[in-house]
């Protein structure tokens, strides 16, 4: 799936602002130790919809490799496995969801370029994907660039 990871982020990156963006940032603290919070908002026409649960996602793209923030806070490389999620709420929220993206501890210098991109998809694990349901639907926008 790796290979389909970035060229819909590509897609996406060069598509914008043509779709509405469906996440944003907040930074703040210094270049080299950010702090990064997010949040991505979910429609009242998407909430509770299909199996009723959503998976919010949140990605480091460093140079070829991507890394997946999980619900415990680590990044985990992704390796062509099932994609770790920040989080999975049944029921799906209606409205903005909170994302701790980086807390200003972790010194950046070096990962100068990387893309922080945050994005959510329907469904619950097994019953459906809800990381392809993000990717075939454009759910997910580039919120930072390092």
């Amino acid at each position: 799936m790796f290979k389909k990871i970035l060229p819909a982020i590509a897609a996406a990156v060069l598509l914008m602002p043509a779709y509405a963006a469906v996440a944003s940032a907040n930074v703040s603290g210094s270049a080299t130790k950010p702090v990064i919070t997010a949040q991505t908002t979910i429609p009242a026409g998407e909430a509770g919809q299909a199996i009723g649960a959503v998976s919010v996602y949140v990605a480091a793209l460093v140079g070829d490799q991507a890394y997946f923030k999980d619900a415990k806070g680590n990044w985990v490389p992704y390796t062509g496995k099932q994609v770790a999620a920040y989080a999975s709420m049944t029921p799906a929220p209606i409205g903005d969801v909170k994302i701790d993206v980086l807390d200003g501890s972790l010194d950046v210098a070096a990962l100068k370029g990387t893309k922080i991109i945050i994005g959510w998809g329907k469904g619950a694990v097994p019953f459906a994907d809800p990381f392809a349901d993000m990717l075939n639907n454009l759910r997910f926008s580039v919120v930072h660039t390092l």
